[in-house]
C-alpha cells in the first residue's frame, strides 16, 4: 500500500461588492509585502543566502524598514527565498547543459554537425536565467497565523470568506469571496494547507489562491506507461491485473484543433498588422480554450485507471529539435503549440485523485528503443516500428509507451519506493495479449 498526497490550487475572485475601506486596506497589504519581498531579495542576492537560518538574520531590520508584523516579515523572507532558490537551481541546470554541449563540440569531428552543435550552444546562451527583479504586486504564501479561508452560515448572499490580520495590531478584515459550486466542493472535501491573495492587473482585481491538500491511498494492481505525443494525444499501455492499450486520437477532437487553428490564423494576421491590443486579448482566449480542453481530456482520461502505478513520458528536449531554421516550420509550430509539461502535470493530478500514483519521468529514446530487447537499431516508418536486432514489430507509440513503462520500473527499483516495489511480483506481461479498448478511446 502506498500513501501519496496530491495538491491542488482553486482560484476564487474576491467580489467587485467589497467596501472601498477594505479595498483600501488590501491595497496598503499587498504594497508593503511587496516591498518586503524586495528588501529580503536584495539581501539574499547580495549575501547569496539559501538558507532560513541565514536569511532570518535580516528580518528585523526589515521588520522596522517595513513596518510589518513579525508573521508577515517571515511570510515575505519565506518567498523571496524560495524564489532565489529557484533561481539558482534553474542556473545551475542552464550551467550543466552549457558545458555538456562544449564537451560535444570538442569531441565531435563531422564539421556539419560541429555548426549545428555551435548553434545551439549559441541558443542556449542566449538563454540564461536573469537575476530576479520585482517590478509589480507579488503575492506571499499565508497560513494560520496571519489568516484563513471560512464558511459562513449566517451571510445571507456571500458563503466564502477570507479572514486575515492588518497592519493595525489586533485588527483582521473580513473580504467576502465569489464561491461557485467546484470550489466549495473541494474546500470542505480537502485540507486547506495554505493560502495567497494576487493582484490580478489583466482583470483589475484579487483572487484568492488556496492551495488544498488530499491523501491518497493506493494499492497498486497494475502498472501503467502513457505516452504523450502530437497524433495521438495519449497512448497508454497498461500491464498487470488487465492487459490492455488506450488510445486518444487526434482525429476525434477535430472541432478543438480546428477552431484552434482559427485563433492562430488570427493572431499571426493581427501581428503583422500591429494591433496589439485586440492581439492580446485573443492570446489571452486561446490559451484558455487550450487549458480547458486539456483539463478535461485529462479528467475524462482519468477515469480509465484505479489502483495503478503511473508512469507519463515527458518530451523533455523535444522544443530543442525543432528550433528557427530547423528546416520543418509546420512540425516546429505543431510541436510550440501543444504544452506538453502542463498536460503532464494536469493529467498526473487527475490520475491522483482517482487513488492512482502518478510520476512524470523523461521519454528520452523511448521511441527508438525496442521494448523487447533494448536494441537501438530500429527502423521507424509513420506509425510502424521494426527493430533490426530481433525482427519485433509494433505500433510506434505503443512501444514507445512500454518503454516508458520500464523506465519507470527501472527508477523505482533503483531508488526503492517502499511498499510499491514489493508488489512487483504482479504479473506485468502475462498470457493474455495486449488489447485495445476504450469506448470513449478510439483503437486499432
Amino acid at each position: 500500500m502506498q500513501k501519496t498526497k496530491v495538491q491542488k490550487t482553486i482560484k476564487i475572485p474576491v467580489s467587485d461588492k467589497i467596501t472601498q475601506e477594505k479595498l483600501e486596506k488590501l491595497n496598503r497589504l499587498t504594497a508593503r509585502l511587496t516591498y518586503g519581498c524586495q528588501l529580503f531579495l536584495n539581501k539574499i542576492i547580495e549575501n547569496n543566502v539559501t538558507t532560513v537560518k541565514e536569511a532570518e538574520k535580516f528580518r528585523r531590520e526589515i521588520q522596522q524598514l517595513t513596518g510589518l508584523p513579525p508573521a508577515y516579515a517571515q511570510c515575505c523572507r519565506d518567498k523571496a527565498l524560495w524564489m532565489y532558490k529557484s533561481y539558482k537551481k534553474l542556473h545551475k541546470r542552464w550551467e550543466k547543459d552549457v558545458k555538456k554541449l562544449e564537451k560535444s563540440i570538442e569531441r565531435c569531428k563531422n564539421e556539419h554537425k560541429r555548426k549545428k552543435l555551435e548553434h545551439k550552444l549559441y541558443r542556449l546562451r542566449k538563454r540564461e536565467p536573469s537575476l530576479l527583479t520585482i517590478n509589480n504586486k507579488i503575492s506571499v504564501m499565508f497560513d494560520r497565523r496571519v489568516g484563513s479561508v471560512e464558511f459562513s452560515h449566517s451571510a445571507k448572499e456571500f458563503k466564502l470568506w477570507v479572514r486575515i490580520s492588518t497592519l493595525e495590531k489586533g485588527k483582521r478584515i473580513n473580504i467576502p469571496l465569489h464561491s461557485y459550486a467546484y470550489a466549495e466542493k473541494h474546500l470542505k472535501e480537502w485540507k486547506i494547507k495554505s493560502f495567497q491573495i494576487v493582484w490580478r492587473s489583466k482583470l483589475k482585481r484579487y483572487e484568492v489562491h488556496v492551495v488544498i491538500e488530499k491523501e491518497v491511498v493506493c494499492k497498486p494492481e497494475s502498472f501503467v506507461g502513457i505516452d504523450l505525443g502530437l497524433k495521438r494525444l495519449i497512448v497508454a499501455v497498461e500491464q498487470g491485473k488487465e492487459n490492455r492499450v488506450l488510445l486518444v486520437e487526434k482525429s476525434k477532437h477535430k472541432e478543438f484543433f480546428i477552431r484552434m487553428r482559427r485563433l492562430n490564423n488570427r493572431i499571426s494576421k493581427l501581428q503583422r498588422l500591429g494591433k496589439y491590443r485586440i492581439l492580446k486579448k485573443l492570446r489571452h482566449s486561446r490559451r484558455n480554450y487550450a487549458r480547458d480542453f486539456r483539463r478535461k481530456l485529462a479528467a475524462k482520461f482519468a477515469r480509465q485507471f484505479s489502483n495503478c502505478l503511473i508512469f507519463i513520458g515527458h518530451p523533455h528536449h523535444v522544443r530543442d529539435k525543432h528550433y528557427k531554421g530547423s528546416g520543418n516550420r509546420k512540425l516546429r509550430k505543431r510541436v510550440n503549440h501543444w504544452a506538453f509539461r502542463e498536460f503532464a502535470e494536469i493529467l498526473q493530478t487527475k490520475l491522483m485523485e482517482h487513488n492512482n500514483v502518478a510520476v512524470i519521468i523523461n521519454e528520452w529514446m523511448s521511441t527508438r528503443q525496442c521494448s523487447e530487447c533494448d536494441s537501438k537499431r530500429t527502423k521507424i516508418n509513420d506509425r510502424k516500428f521494426l527493430c533490426l536486432n530481433c525482427g519485433h514489430k509494433n505500433d510506434r507509440d505503443v512501444n514507445a509507451a512500454k518503454n516508458i513503462l520500464k523506465f519507470g520500473l527501472a527508477k523505482v527499483l533503483r531508488k526503492g519506493a517502499g511498499a510499491v516495489v514489493n508488489q512487483l511480483e504482479l504479473p506485468m506481461i502475462g498470457p493474455k495479449p495486449l488489447k485495445v479498448e476504450a469506448p470513449y478511446f478510439s483503437g486499432e
